[in-house]
């Protein structure tokens, strides 16, 4: 059980085994020290009692659009699911909600511009103090077309990889000590942003699902939106 989802209705599934060749940096999934605790040889595909009436999280570690075809037959048995992805190629093709992170680079102006936001649950940017300006033009783009934006603040193991250190502090992050924006810049990020569909991962102190509820409430909306039915 992923420790960040305890107390949500969200439940984890990663069903093509390996390390991400994305390689995103920082990348979370491919760390050493998450997969010394975890076995990635094999495929993490939660039973139907295991998930009840929970919503699938599919790939919140590698991604989604990698070897498409295989992780869309392996999750065709859950009803209630969405895609988790950093690649734009298959996102109108994936037979749930999409949420699409635009920017799985740190390159400061750069981001992946989608222009049919159809099947996307929300749209995820990466944020850290240096990368302000490519997030500027990210939320922009994406809240001009209505699509719900999730501001995703990265942390980090280690100080030298920070930019600006001054404005990082060392802080348990679920189970282990990471460098963590200061919640006073946190603040001051956010308040850039003052857009209705423009929300954040966790609060800025807590960093637990259940504490946040967005993605709950935004798979909700996609199923409503794109699918036509309840949940």
């Amino acid at each position: 059980m992923n420790p960040k989802l305890i107390g949500s209705n969200l439940i984890d599934c990663i069903p093509i085994a390996g390390p991400c060749p994305n390689k995103c940096d920082p990348c979370y999934y491919n760390d050493d020290e998450l997969r010394a605790k975890i076995n990635f040889t094999i495929p993490i595909m939660p039973t139907l009692e295991e998930v009840g009436d929970k919503i699938v999280r599919v790939n919140s570690g590698a991604d989604s659009s990698i070897r498409f075809d295989e992780v869309v037959k392996r999750t065709k048995k859950y009803d209630k699911k969405y895609y988790n992805t950093s690649l734009p190629h298959y996102i109108k093709d994936f037979p749930a909600p999409v949420v699409f992170t635009c920017n799985p680079k740190q390159d400061e102006g750069w981001f992946y511009a989608v222009t049919d936001p159809k099947n996307l649950m929300a749209v995820r940017i990466r944020v850290a103090t240096w990368n302000i300006a490519g997030v500027d033009k990210a939320v922009a783009y994406y809240a001009n077309l209505s699509t719900p934006v999730i501001l995703t603040f990265l942390y980090f193991n280690n100080k030298e990889s920070i930019q600006h250190p001054e404005m990082y502090e060392l802080h348990k992050h679920i189970e282990n000590n990471r460098y963590i924006i200061k919640p006073s810049v946190w603040k001051r990020i956010v308040n850039r942003y003052p857009f209705y569909n423009v929300m954040t991962c966790g609060d800025g102190v807590s960093h637990l699902c259940a504490d946040c509820g967005n993605c709950e409430a935004l798979y909700k909306r996609a199923v409503s939106i794109f699918y036509e039915k309840e949940v």
